[in-house]
């Protein structure tokens, strides 16, 4: 009996030491003197601006120990300042400082030097400089949106520049002035009109996912943006080409539904759309030198979901059914309180389709394809790429010829993933996330790991770092993994941080709790 207690305690003590191992490591920890009503920190976490419109505290990155602290009282005079913020994008990276003197009822603005808090006099409202924007290659990202991209056959990097005094009114679309901008191989600015959405909250939304419903591309020689439109430009010149208009985003001032329409994909010769505008809800071809239509599909059923379009040789792959996210905010009168909401929810029939790009006549559908297994009711992305349509049912993961739906390989997902839910390529292989673990094939169809991680609530890359969000249920995420991609491997684990802020790499995060700042490192 005693024997058996030990191997008991024994086995404990080992559970628990695995657990403690599998913690992210502290960098430091540090109790701030002001309260955490913001807070503020560079990209790099470097510098770390925390505290109250009375006092506020700046925190160095590396060690936390604090630089220096602004009471509003004692350096000017007032019970409190009417905002401030970090511009660690301009140039000296200032702290700003909007206050209205005593007895007097006007704004003034002065700005702070970061590293020792006193007032630097020779900087105003109209000598601010931005930085130089960074033309570093694109990192790793799974966002649905982006608002830069890199073209390595030309080494440029493009990126759109708007003015953000629209974006906590345009949950329901407005138009933007957009700046276009490359740098680099091709060096131009181009202005554009830009009709466009703003997530109305930030839930279930990566880290790296923009505020705007914008996307900008690369391909032949031309810059794509994509908006609830599309505006084409010449990559040397940046020419406008061509544009037109249609509808992505099912939008409200109060609730949004993204993800009924995907984003427009593009070959040699045409872009590929699916328009849900009034009256025509249908896949278009446009041209891609003139966007004159060239064919449009037959109408699409009221309730019929396309949430992905790709191109693979001649044939134009539609993924029928996907994920919608669907957000809104609720308010109360009688608190003024805001209600946040967002899920994710499956709609549409599963099906893949295929069209001849030619003229857009079915070839074959996965309804007919896959008669011995359900592919209908899979909830899983699919992958068209490199001659091949990498999907899954909720059983095998599939390897399928584009242009005819034979088969090439099949292979058992593992029953550690749950049902699969997202498929993405990393590292010359096949990443299948599912609701209970993340598992990996080689582009033969071969399984290099299957692992369960007992739940996957969401996920998202911080460069090439990958993090899952673990724990019961969306509406309470706070618990995370470092999984590693390559391996199967769990590098790290966190619970009861609800909003790691990480540094440009994945290398560090910083969690906020209370007036506790505390440092992690996830490798």
């Amino acid at each position: 009996m005693k024997k058996l207690f030990v191997t008991i305690y024994a086995l404990c003590l080992f559970s628990a030491s695995l657990f403690s191992q599998a913690e992210f490591n502290k960098v430091w920890t540090t109790e701030v003197d002001v309260e955490n009503k913001w807070h503020s920190n560079k990209k790099d976490l470097s510098m770390i601006l925390i505290g109250d419109l009375k006092t506020f505290a700046m925190v160095d990155g590396t060690n936390g120990k604090t630089l220096w602290s602004f009471n509003a009282k004692e350096r000017l005079g007032v019970k409190s300042v009417e905002d401030w913020t970090f511009l660690w994008a301009m140039e000296q990276e200032p702290v700003e400082v909007v206050y209205n003197k005593p007895k007097e009822d006007t704004k003034t603005i002065i700005y702070l030097d970061s590293k020792t808090g006193n007032v630097i006099s020779s900087l105003t409202e109209s000598t601010l400089k931005e930085k130089a924007t960074s033309t570093n290659k694109k990192k790793k990202s799974r966002t649905k949106y982006a608002t830069d991209t890199y073209d390595d056959n030309s080494a440029t990097f493009v990126l759109l520049k708007f003015k953000d005094k629209f974006f906590k009114n345009s949950s329901a679309g407005n138009t933007f002035d957009v700046t276009v901008q490359a740098i680099g191989g091709y060096n131009w600015t181009s202005n554009i009109k830009a009709r466009a959405v703003t997530h109305i909250n930030r839930l279930l939304l990566s880290a790296d996912e923009p505020e705007i419903m914008m996307n900008v591309m690369v391909a032949n020689n031309k810059v794509f943006v994509l908006y609830e439109g599309i505006t084409v430009l010449d990559l040397k010149t940046g020419k406008e080409l061509w544009t037109t208009s249609f509808d992505m985003v099912d939008a409200g001032m109060t609730s949004q539904e993204i993800g009924k329409a995907p984003l427009p994909t593009v070959d040699k010769d045409a872009v590929y759309i699916c328009d849900l505008s009034k009256g025509e809800k249908a896949i278009k071809k446009l041209d891609i030198n003139t966007g004159n239509l060239i064919w449009k599909s037959e109408k699409l059923d009221k309730d019929e979901v396309i949430s992905q379009l790709s191109v693979v040789g001649n044939n134009l792959v539609a993924k029928f059914g996907g994920i919608i996210r669907k957000a809104k905010n609720v308010y109360n009168p009688n608190n003024g309180a805001t209600t946040r909401i967002a899920k994710n929810v499956f709609e549409g029939k599963s099906d893949i389709r295929v069209f001849d790009a030619t003229n857009g006549k079915e070839l074959w559908s996965a309804e007919k394809v896959f008669k011995e297994d359900k592919f209908s009711s899979s909830e899983c992305s699919i992958l068209a790429e490199n001659n091949n349509i990498v999907a899954c049912s909720n059983k095998f993961i599939y390897f399928v010829e584009p242009s005819t739906g034979n088969v090439k390989s099949k292979t058992e997902l593992g029953k550690e993933i749950g049902h699969p839910k997202y498929i993405f390529e990393y590292d010359g292989n096949y990443i299948v996330e599912g609701e209970e673990g993340i598992a990996s094939f080689s582009s033969s169809g071969a399984k290099n790991y299957a692992v369960s991680t007992k739940k996957v609530l969401m996920s998202e890359f911080i460069a090439d770092v990958f993090i899952v969000w673990t724990g019961k249920d969306t509406d309470d995420m706070n618990e995370f993994i470092r999984f590693d991609l390559k391996t199967g491997k769990i590098m790290g684990k966190l619970k009861d941080c609800y909003t790691p802020y990480f540094n440009e790499d994945g290398s560090n995060f910083l969690r906020y709790k209370e007036n506790t700042i505390t440092k992690y490192q996830t490798n």
